[in-house]
């Protein structure tokens, strides 16, 4: 198993099961939410459920990245 299966192993359980984790996801979620509500106007359905899958992907791949270099920080602190 390659580290980058491992991260998202550890990731997809971390994300499920912790409630800081589940706090932060919805800030997310709300965020995605308000960039999308100055849209309403002025796409249509199709296009704002498109938007809307695109942000929604973006937020998470920019957690998963900020997941990896945190446990990449934490290995490198506990080999210091």
């Amino acid at each position: 198993m390659s580290m980058d299966n491992l991260y998202g192993k550890i990731f997809d359980y971390v994300m499920v099961n912790e409630k800081e984790t589940i706090k932060c996801c919805k800030a997310v979620d709300g965020e995605v939410l308000r960039i999308m509500d100055k849209f309403q106007n002025k796409l249509n359905e199709d296009e704002l459920e498109d938007l809307k899958d695109d942000l929604f992907s973006v937020s998470l791949e920019a957690e998963k990245a900020g997941f990896e270099l945190g446990i990449k920080f934490l290995f490198q602190l506990m080999n210091s």
